[in-house]
């Protein structure tokens, strides 16, 4: 387990839904490097606030450890998503197996997935028509925010 900032207390949600998170490049533009600043996509704080409060298990899935990861742990911190993730690097607390590095979840984001390409208008777009047709959320479907709908993402792109 990773060595969390003290005194953040870590999201304990047990539902059937995980969604494992990149950081570089996927949470945040990645223009930064490893040590630089450090800007979060758009909307990112609200998609992964959204998520959260659909009771969806988030997990930092990363390649960075060490002071890299403590610094980027830090600045979720400072922007207030730490809380969120129920997990660092490691699967979700409600497993009752542990995998090898593999990080188990039902969806991973990644920038560097195949089919993956950041728009800045169609922003989180591809995740969003992935999990319109998840049936976690209810048979009607995930009803987004104002900031996430597909109409308004695709008005975007005009």
């Amino acid at each position: 387990m990773v060595n969390l900032i003290d005194g953040v207390a870590m999201s304990k949600h047990v539902e059937h839904l995980t969604i494992a998170f990149d950081f570089d490049g996927t949470l945040t533009d990645g223009s930064g490097g490893l040590d630089g600043p450090l800007n979060l996509r758009p909307d990112t704080d609200k998609l992964l606030r959204f998520l959260h409060n659909k009771k969806v298990s988030l997990v930092l899935w990363t390649c960075r450890d060490g002071d890299y990861l403590q610094y980027a742990l830090r600045f979720l911190l400072a922007n207030d998503l730490l809380r969120l993730f129920c997990a660092i690097n490691d699967n979700a607390p409600s497993l009752s197996f542990k995998t090898s590095r593999k990080i188990a979840a039902d969806y991973y984001v990644d920038d560097l997935a195949f089919g993956w390409s950041w728009d800045k208008h169609k922003r989180w777009l591809p995740l969003v028509g992935t999990l319109e047709q998840e049936p976690f959320f209810n048979p009607k479907g995930l009803e987004l925010p104002g900031f996430l709908c597909r109409e308004y993402l695709e008005s975007l792109i005009l």
